[in-house]
């Protein structure tokens, strides 16, 4: 990138609060403060529930076309509520769930090393792949999404 203009571009479009970049002995700084809530204002809730489907049922099948996705887990229930291999995001990116044009499905056999997908950061992409052998039971990321570091994107059961 060459210019400031250029870094507040991206600083905007992946939302931001804090970039930091060093380039030789130059350095550059963005941060940004949250607005304050306003009195009465909760934060928004997410907007699409992570889907799951049990290993047994889903494995090695599709689901039927048009058939509605259910949570994964209650909505007051932590992490520790999930079972499997969670995969993390390794970095802040936008996520992308289309590899070679086909996006990973619930139930769809993986194995260790196959690409389920990809987080494009500074116009680099970069590959996300499965650490285990296994079926996705879910999947919690958006495609098209800002993910951050270390945000759960899949489960693999």
């Amino acid at each position: 990138m060459k210019s400031l203009e250029e870094y507040a571009a991206l600083f905007e479009k992946l939302g931001l609060t804090e970039l930091t970049v060093v380039d030789g002995d130059q350095k550059i700084c963005l941060k940004k403060q949250p607005a304050p809530a306003a009195p009465g204002l909760t934060a928004p809730e997410q907007t699409q529930a992570p889907v799951s489907v049990p290993p047994a049922a889903g494995a090695g099948t599709q689901p039927p076309a048009g058939a509605e996705a259910r949570p994964a887990v209650p909505a007051n229930a932590g992490p520790a509520a999930r079972t499997g291999e969670v995969v993390r995001s390794p970095l802040l990116g936008v996520f992308y769930a289309r590899v070679n044009g086909e996006a990973r499905r619930l139930g769809e056999q993986v194995r260790k090393g196959d690409v389920l997908c990809t987080i494009e950061a500074m116009k680099m992409m970069n590959e996300v792949t499965a650490p285990a052998d296994g079926t996705i039971t879910e999947i919690l990321a958006t495609d098209g999404a800002l993910v951050e570091y270390n945000q759960e994107l899949f489960v693999i059961g």
